[in-house]
């Protein structure tokens, strides 16, 4: 007998995480929520993923396998292309779910049909699933600022049938650039419920530079979206790169200092007044040409 509830597409694409998938699996198949499939695309993994994928005897589970890595934005591509949910929604191998989370947005958009995409909040997690942080997301409008959707979501299938692809040119942005060109187009909700457990991990992508280079991807899809205009966008990516030369700097790589304090000046003139800004940046310069002078009289002397 078919069941009455509409049908739930989770998508999760792995690559090479065996250390945590089957956790994320069972997240999904242990959901209070039941009419779901689980489409997971391994994206050549060569640690021993598939067998834990394959390990696993449900129904509802579908497995699709790329030969070669193709990167996240294809891997959602691939599944969400073979799902046939009313609900759509994609997770990651080393994040899980809390049991109700499925039922709790499903419940939130089938109360209203003007709303077209929901989303949680959630708890960061380390590697021993021991919460660090209670991450709340915020009101749509903040998407002009930064990526508050975060990690726990749920929508219509419509929004996917309208904005279409993860966007493989915006990686590692492709989430944010895909919910800035939906949120022009559909109603986003927020809910105030903890669903999700976001795991920091060594591999994850949680350095600082890391985060940098995605922010300025970020800044991008802003700009191709019209969240921002060009000089907005020109002044973001000058604090950003004030962010990288701190960076750098407290990594010693001095080169990338001298480049970035100055092109963040062009665009942006407050930085001439922030003294931390020109303390490094003078630092980067007479630092280099003191260890030089140095380096020079220890060589003349031992010559």
């Amino acid at each position: 007998m078919e069941s009455p509830l509409p049908l739930v597409s989770i998508i999760l694409p792995t690559f090479n995480g065996s250390r945590y998938i089957q956790q994320s699996i069972e997240s999904c198949l242990l959901q209070s929520y039941k009419n779901l499939e689980l489409i997971i695309v391994d994206d050549g993994s060569s640690d021993g993923t598939i067998e834990i994928i394959n390990s696993n005897k449900d129904s509802r589970i579908a497995v699709i396998q790329h030969r070669q890595n193709q990167g996240l934005p294809q891997s959602l591509n691939t599944g969400f292309s073979r799902s046939k949910g009313i609900y759509l929604t994609w997770t990651s191998d080393d994040n899980y779910y809390h049991p109700s989370a499925i039922e709790t947005m499903v419940n939130r958009l089938e109360e209203d049909e003007k709303i077209d995409f929901v989303y949680a909040n959630y708890w960061q997690v380390n590697e021993t699933n021991e919460v660090i942080e209670k991450v709340y997301v915020e009101i749509p409008e903040k998407l002009a600022d930064y990526d508050c959707v975060g990690a726990c979501f749920l929508y219509r299938r419509n929004v996917y049938e309208r904005i279409g692809n993860y966007n493989y040119e915006m990686k590692p942005a492709e989430d944010y650039d895909y919910w800035l060109r939906a949120a022009k187009l559909f109603n986003f909700v927020p809910i105030d419920f903890f669903l999700y457990y976001y795991r920091i991990h060594q591999n994850s992508l949680t350095s600082q530079l890391g985060q940098i280079m995605a922010a300025r991807m970020g800044e991008k899809a802003k700009l191709n979206t019209g969240w921002i205009n060009y000089k907005q966008y020109k002044k973001n990516l000058a604090f950003l790169d004030i962010c990288e030369a701190f960076e750098n700097y407290t990594k010693k790589d001095y080169s990338n200092v001298r480049k970035l304090v100055p092109r963040a000046i062009v665009v942006d003139q407050s930085y001439l007044l922030n003294k931390g800004v020109l303390s490094i940046f003078f630092d980067s310069i007479l630092g280099i040409q003191h260890r030089d002078l140095i380096h020079k009289k220890i060589t003349i002397k031992n010559s």
